[in-house]
């Protein structure tokens, strides 16, 4: 790929680990430019684990990559989150193709909690689920799938050494955060010593979406701006507080699922095996992620 346009890092997932607070920390500081929106669904062929594009964005190339950061004025880096990355197997070697230098953050957090969490995007937000939990999650592969930190993390190593990584850990996000947040701009090269305002605020809580079709048309509108070259009026409209007020009032808090002891073990026979392999290629513990309750 022709590499005169280039992002500096990239937030690859997965969904429902953080990568909404991670969005809001990095277009937070002023040295950063995050793309508009933080999701922009470009080397990723994969909507879901069993559903492609009918019209993928990575054919349509860098010009219409970079229309989404065309409000980036003066920033040191640039770059944006798409939580999909991790677990789509074409996004790797075209991440390396398109630059073998860049930076790439993985947010880590329990399965368990991270599949209620994802549970719950896809059954009351996005609407592209029926069923309970126990039924979703035996015959919809990718809500343990996305889980697989080793097998997902490994299929970048071939490009990527592990020096090339930044893991946001949600236990260090809600234990302390300033030190993770100082951590991660290092990591990125800009000035570890800013503090954003929202540090401790949860970042996209569960809610059901009243009108599905509101919130795609929205989502399109958004999307069109951004392509016509406007994203700084899109930006100029978020820090008004639009996007927050129209979410807010299309949506109504809900009541969040449980795991029984069947589904959780269901789960740990599944991941068991990869959670020790990922502490072991990392250097941490993570065992305690299948005892919690």
């Amino acid at each position: 790929m022709n590499s005169t346009f280039q992002v500096d890092f990239l937030g690859i997932g997965p969904s429902k680990a953080g990568t909404t607070w991670l969005g809001h920390m990095l277009a937070a500081h002023p040295e950063i430019c995050l793309a508009e929106p933080k999701e922009v669904h470009f080397f990723n062929d994969f909507i879901s684990h069993n559903k492609l594009y009918d019209a993928p964005h990575y054919p349509l190339g860098l010009k219409w990559y970079a229309k989404h950061f065309a409000h980036c004025r003066g920033q040191k880096i640039k770059g944006e989150v798409t939580p999909r990355y991790l677990i789509d197997p074409v996004v790797p070697k075209r991440i390396h193709a398109h630059n073998p230098q860049v930076k790439l953050i993985v947010c880590l957090r329990s399965p368990y909690k991270r599949i209620i969490s994802h549970y719950h995007s896809a059954k009351d937000y996005h609407q592209s689920v029926t069923g309970t939990i126990s039924e979703v999650i035996r015959e919809l592969p990718e809500f343990i799938d996305a889980c697989r930190y080793h097998q997902n993390v490994s299929r970048f190593l071939p490009y990527y050494s592990l020096d090339s990584f930044f893991f946001v850990d949600m236990e260090e996000v809600r234990s302390n955060p300033k030190s993770l947040l100082q951590q991660l701009y290092t990591f990125l090269d800009v000035d570890p010593t800013f503090v954003p305002s929202g540090l401790r605020e949860k970042s996209n809580p569960a809610r059901r979406t009243k009108n599905v079709r509101f919130r795609k048309w929205s989502g399109k509108v958004h999307r069109i701006l951004v392509v016509m070259g406007l994203s700084p009026l899109v930006q100029f409209l978020k820090q008004l507080g639009v996007g927050k007020m129209l979410n807010r009032l299309n949506s109504q808090p809900l009541k969040k699922a449980e795991l029984n002891k069947a589904d959780r073990a269901y789960i740990k026979a599944r991941i068991d095996e990869d959670v020790q392999a990922f502490g072991r290629l990392i250097g941490k513990d993570f065992s305690h992620w299948l005892r919690e309750e």
